[in-house]
């Protein structure tokens, strides 16, 4: 904590010499630096032993800044449950200076009240079992469970303060729904570390890179969690760029500070720059596959395919699927899995060739099973198939056949 009469870093809430509420200490503005430490690695002819990104802000980031600042000093008056006199006097005067008008001030306020009331600081027992399937699953690549407990993740982490299970969830929506990732995280609803961390891999696969390096920036709010963080988002940000001198500048600027939780993604990044290029000669350790798959196989991985054809004629009760539109490649991969008992290898080839179209001999209830599987998964089909007078059936026909909207 920081005294602003004083000008000096303190512990508790009120400083011992002057009696004034202590504060977060303010992070200077508009710049941000990444710390190589003594690492001289060379990219290219560009040394990268330090490197200091800097940018102008836009009023919207100084805003956000400004708010979350707030925010944060809402939270550290509110440890105990309430906001004293002497608290709510700092918290006005703290906004003021941040330039926040005392409406916005008292809904941030009474936002941070509430949560405090709802929000458990701890798992109970259920959901601590729900997150140990929930991590399981992930680390022995069991998609088609963890997709399944995912709404009750959520649950979770809408209603309990845990660090562990936030990283795991919004881990898991950075990759198979990024676009919820990034609106989640832009509308600071809920403004958490980890949903910043992996909102950073969303703008990256959608390609907003502006919107990636202020998120990067915005990561420098949580003191708590070390610099070398970001380390590791450097690290993947220049795979994804195969930058593969400056991935390994960053890896061997890592003195291993970094969130013991990102200790599996470090693995995962360090094994593709070790196999770079020749990516189809290594065997990926199975809990890596998750980060693999998600982030990287389709720009660093991928193999060129052939294409794939349907063999044969339509017969009863077949249907052809077509996969036209989705959000995240993963997801789709994973449709194929789910819903055809294909693996990885098999999926992943078929997913090099989309849109695609499937031919698939079964009765109402795979087609049902497929549809439904699709939806959640946030991908788009399209359906055509053969009815039980053994006419051909269009989209909207087998919809309405089978009573799905």
């Amino acid at each position: 904590m920081y005294c602003p009469n004083c000008k000096k870093e303190l512990s508790g809430k009120f400083c011992p010499e002057c009696g004034t509420p202590l504060i977060e200490k303010p992070i200077q503005k508009g710049k941000s630096s990444v710390n190589l430490g003594d690492a001289n690695a060379i990219n290219g002819n560009l040394n990268v032993t330090n490197i200091v990104s800097e940018r102008n802000k836009s009023k919207e980031e100084i805003v956000l800044e400004n708010e979350n600042k707030y925010r944060q000093q809402c939270r550290v008056y509110l440890t105990d449950g309430r906001i004293s006199g002497e608290e709510r006097s700092a918290l006005d005067k703290l906004g003021a200076d941040l330039g926040i008008m005392p409406t916005r001030q008292q809904q941030i306020l009474k936002n941070e009240i509430e949560t405090s009331k709802t929000k458990k600081s701890t798992l109970d027992g259920s959901s601590s079992i729900i997150l140990e399937h929930f991590i399981h699953r992930m680390e022995t690549y069991d998609v088609e469970g963890m997709l399944n407990l995912y709404y009750r993740m959520q649950n979770i982490v809408n209603g309990i303060d845990d660090e562990r299970a936030k990283f795991y969830y919004y881990l898991l929506t950075s990759i198979t729904r990024p676009t919820d990732c990034i609106r989640l995280y832009e509308s600071h609803k809920e403004d958490n570390y980890w949903l910043t961390f992996w909102a950073v891999l969303a703008y990256k696969m959608k390609g907003k890179i502006e919107q990636m390096d202020a998120a990067k920036n915005y990561l420098s709010n949580w003191s708590e969690y070390d610099e070398e963080n970001a380390l590791v988002l450097d690290m993947a940000t220049s795979v994804l760029d195969f930058d593969w001198d400056a991935a390994e500048a960053f890896y061997e600027a890592l003195e291993e500070k970094y969130s013991s939780e990102l200790k599996i993604f470090v693995s995962a990044l360090v094994s593709l720059i070790h196999a770079n290029p020749d990516f189809e000669k290594i065997q990926f350790e199975q809990n890596q596959l998750i980060y693999i798959d998600g982030f990287f196989y389709k720009p660093v991985c991928r193999l060129p395919f052939g294409i794939l054809k349907p063999d044969g004629t339509l017969d009863k009760n077949t249907y052809v699927l077509s996969i036209t539109k989705y959000e995240s490649e993963f997801a789709a991969m994973m449709l194929l899995r789910a819903t055809l008992g294909w693996g990885s290898t098999c999926s992943r080839e078929m997913m090099s060739n989309l849109p695609c179209r499937i031919l698939r001999s079964g009765q109402v209830e795979d087609v049902i099973k497929l549809l439904k599987k699709a939806k959640e998964y946030g991908v788009s089909v399209s359906v055509e198939g053969i009815g039980c007078d053994g006419q051909k059936m269009s989209d909207n026909e087998i919809f309405k056949h089978l009573n799905f909207k």
